[in-house]
């Protein structure tokens, strides 16, 4: 996907997207609910808005 971005865009910054531990933290938070809590959608995206 960085090739495409770097092709596509003419840049690459990893500081503009989520890291894969930020990721799979969410994806745990999920998973980890109470029994009694019920999650129907997990909507993650950076902080940082990028603009160019």
């Amino acid at each position: 996907m960085q090739h495409v971005l770097q092709e596509d865009a003419g840049y690459y910054d990893p500081a503009d997207h989520m890291t894969v531990e930020s990721i799979a933290r969410a994806v745990r938070f999920a998973i980890d609910s109470p029994e009694n809590a019920m999650v129907e959608m997990v909507s993650i995206r950076p902080v940082r808005q990028v603009r160019r």
